[in-house]
This record gives structure tokens, C-alpha cells and sequence, in this order.
């Protein structure tokens, strides 16, 4: 295929997800159709027009809606991109999607065993050199915050303020910063662990990854579901196999649900407290909270 106008900017978004953690790669297959698309529509302006919008989230014959969300998930992310970079991009509305696929909520019975697994379970062996000591501290970030896997593995020493008790995020699934806030007591948490860091490896640059292995290399994501899947076994809760969860990203899930639990048992009006429940998690609109919610994927 030719190049189009969008060949260097999709190489760059690609770069950008994978610099993020995201393995990227089934999106990957459709930035290249939507780039085939603008060729065929002699696009040669950058930035995502209406027409090729249009023209790209058209359901195609026999195409399953899970596939037509999807793809057109993947094309208003990309367009979310673009405008944040300063190019002007129509981003589509996403349609209804009727995936059956319920995200997995841990009950606090659950979450307790984790924690307890999390602490007691002894590495040995290949898992020796992953991150053991990192683990306990993730998995409770993850809980505690209900930001990404990708967003915490991202995570610099600079970005950890344990005297303002919050987290910097600048590498995102949006591309937008934010201001994360922690708990006491997981900021107490954190900071044990950077001074167990500190003691163990010794002092480390402020711009060094904050959850490393112990040869002071960043924690990987199949290192990290190793680990997850073990904690599973170790907490006797069952895992479904690929896809079916419990996954990592649920904690994301749990946190969310367990917020507006909490919004609901306070009188909070969750018409004014939904949009700041929005934008806490990182999300640009909305309706991807309540895609997020629903264990719905926006790419």
C-alpha cells in the first residue's frame, strides 16, 4: 500500500501506546485499513474529516457490532490523538454496544485474599528476578487509585509525591496529564516501598521507572500476570482463561464501581459527581465511563 497523509503520524501513534505498555496490536491492523480508506477517498489533508469518518464506521454486511464498536473505538481514539496534538480531527460518536461480556467486580472478601496472597506468596526460581517486592504495592495502587496497568508501570520516581499524596500521570491512554490523589495510607504504602527501593538497590534517579525488577529494570506486563495469575491461585479465585477474567484491568472496574457505591451511600447527586468520577479516571467523555463500566473496550 502507498503511503498516505497519515503514514508518520500512526507510526507515531503506535510508538506513543506501546511507550505506554499497551501491546497495540489487533489497532494496529485497522489504522492501517483507515489509512487504506483515506487513499481510496484521495485524502490529502491531515486530521480526520467527517467523510472519512463517516465512511469508515458504515456497519459492514454480516459484521458483528462488538467489531463495528471496536473499530470505530479505534478511529475516535486516534482522533482524540490528533486533536490533542494540535491537529483538528472529527472524532465519531460511539454507537450502543450489546456485548454480553460482564467486567469482573471483587468483593471485598476477594480483595482481601489478594492482599493476603500478595504478601505471603514466596517467589522462587524464574520468579525470583521478577518483581515480588514491587507486586504487593501495584496491586493495591491499582486498587486504590483505579488508574491503568500501563498508566502505573509508566510511573516515574518523580511522578510519586508522597508529600502532596498523588501521582503525576503524563503517559495515558488520552495523551492528557492528570492529578491522581492518594490515601494515607497508600501513600504510606508507596513509601515504604521507594525507601525498601532505596535500601535494597540503592538511591535511584528521579527519573528512573518507580516499579522495577531487582536487576533495576521496569516491570514488564507478562511479568506482572505471572505474578496476577498466581495470586489468583494462591486467593482460590478461579480465572476463566484468556478473556474471560478475572483480569488485571478489573481492579480498574472494582474501583469504579466501589466509587459510585460509595457517591450512592453518601446522598452525593451522581449527575455532578459522574463527569469528576470521568475525569479522575482519565477518561475524555462520559460515555467511556460508562463503557468502562460495563468492561467495554475503547481501544
Amino acid at each position: 500500500m502507498n503511503n498516505s497523509v497519515f503514514t508518520s503520524v500512526i507510526t507515531q501513534y503506535i510508538e506513543h501506546k506501546r511507550n505506554l505498555g499497551y501491546k497495540f496490536q489487533s489497532a494496529i491492523w485497522y489504522l492501517k485499513q483507515i489509512e487504506a480508506l483515506a487513499v481510496e477517498l484521495n485524502i490529502d489533508i491531515l486530521g480526520i474529516s467527517k467523510e472519512l469518518s463517516d465512511a469508515w464506521c458504515r456497519k459492514k454486511d454480516n459484521e458483528a457490532e462488538s467489531t463495528r464498536y471496536l473499530r470505530i473505538s479505534i478511529l475516535a481514539q486516534f482522533s482524540s490523538y490528533l486533536n490533542n496534538n494540535g491537529i483538528r480531527s472529527y472524532v465519531p460518536q460511539l454507537p450502543k454496544n450489546t456485548s454480553t461480556f460482564k467486567p469482573y467486580i471483587f468483593t471485598d472478601v476477594e480483595l482481601k485474599r489478594i492482599f493476603y496472597a500478595c504478601d505471603h506468596l514466596k517467589i522462587r526460581g524464574q520468579f525470583l528476578k521478577y518483581a515480588d517486592s514491587s507486586m504487593p504495592i501495584l496491586i493495591r495502587l491499582l486498587y486504590g487509585t483505579g488508574i491503568r496497568i500501563g498508566e502505573a508501570l509508566s510511573l516515574r520516581n518523580r511522578d510519586v509525591d508522597f508529600t502532596q499524596k498523588t501521582l503525576f500521570i503524563t503517559d495515558n491512554k488520552n495523551g492528557q496529564e492528570r492529578l491522581v490523589p492518594l490515601s494515607d495510607s497508600l501513600t504510606d504504602t508507596c513509601f515504604q516501598y521507594h525507601e525498601f527501593k532505596e535500601l535494597i538497590l540503592g538511591s535511584q534517579p528521579d527519573d528512573s521507572f518507580f516499579f522495577i525488577k531487582r536487576n533495576k529494570t521496569k516491570c514488564s506486563h507478562s511479568s506482572v500476570y505471572e505474578y496476577y495469575r498466581r495470586i489468583l491461585y494462591h486467593a482460590h479465585i478461579t480465572h476463566g482463561g484468556k478473556g474471560n477474567g478475572p483480569r488485571i484491568h478489573d481492579f480498574r472496574h472494582t474501583f469504579a464501581v466501589h466509587a459510585l457505591a460509595k457517591m450512592t451511600s453518601t446522598g452525593s447527586d451522581l449527575y455532578c459527581t459522574l463527569p469528576v468520577l470521568a475525569t479522575y479516571l482519565g477518561h475524555k467523555r462520559i460515555n467511556y465511563l460508562a463503557a468502562e463500566l460495563r468492561g467495554i473496550k475503547t481501544a
